[in-house]
């Protein structure tokens, strides 16, 4: 665990947004960051579509969680591009091939608060992102950590 919801740091840019930086630059692997609370029951493993090769495999990291943790998928793609129809049939027809559920949602504001008002309003049990994501990227990906309880999955 790299960081839990809730730490404090002395200043923006501090020690923690350092480390975490760092950290995730340096991995090889996949890194979990975590909240306060592990998501207990169903919740759903959410994703932002992507078409770069870092957001598809962030999408195959999403799915393969979904299958193994039997939750529901969520795919969040950007609201009224050609890639949303595209995007949500390639999930509908996976979802039917696979038997489980999923949904898409449009999802254009890809600032923290609105983001983690959409975690906990689908109640989701990770975000799954690409270590490029600008979410993660200086203070923003502190705040995400410091404003949300969901597993944070980054995917080199």
């Amino acid at each position: 665990m790299l960081y839990r919801a809730g730490w404090h740091h002395p200043t923006e840019g501090g020690f923690a947004s350092h480390t975490l930086s760092r950290m995730l630059g340096a991995a090889r692997c996949r890194v979990m960051m975590l909240g306060e609370q592990a998501p207990l029951g169903a919740h759903p493993i959410l994703v932002f579509q992507a078409s770069d090769e870092a957001g598809q495999r962030a999408m195959n990291e999403a799915l393969r969680l979904a299958l193994i943790t039997n939750q529901e998928l969520l795919v969040l793609l950007p609201r009224g591009s050609e890639q949303e129809e595209r995007a949500r049939t390639a999930v509908e027809s996976w979802s039917a091939r696979q038997g489980r559920r999923s949904r898409c949602i449009s999802f254009e504001n890809e600032d923290i608060a609105t983001l983690v008002a959409l975690l906990r309003r689908e109640r989701a049990g990770a975000l799954v992102l690409p270590r490029e994501h600008a979410l993660l990227s200086g203070v923003a990906g502190e705040r995400l950590l410091e404003a949300s309880d969901t597993a944070l999955i980054v995917v080199p």
